[in-house]
């Protein structure tokens, strides 16, 4: 089973609110910095994802709270787009 941590701990701004899920996840450099971009690299880039839990997501600065609802949409979507019950993702805080 692949486990992915993605820790907001210490994140203060848009950027750094991307950079953190695109090193945890191991996606590209090049990786856009919207929730379509993840979508699109949850769905095309990873080979199957097993669990990817999200780490201090509720403690984000207020400023970030437009960010979130789209960002959990992607990886709730991506859990329907592989119809498995092996996708596990969950915001742990």
């Amino acid at each position: 089973m692949v486990v992915y941590d993605v820790d907001f701990k210490g994140v203060t701004d848009f950027w750094g609110f991307y950079r953190v899920i695109i090193k945890a996840l191991d996606f590209p450099y090049w990786c856009g910095r919207t929730s379509d971009a993840i979508w699109d690299m949850l769905t095309g880039h990873m080979e199957y994802p097993d669990v990817i839990r999200f780490h201090n997501f509720n403690s984000l600065p207020k400023d970030l709270d437009v960010l979130k609802p789209q960002l959990i949409k992607a990886f709730e979507r991506a859990a329907t787009y592989y119809d498995d019950e092996q996708y596990v993702f969950e915001i742990v805080d």
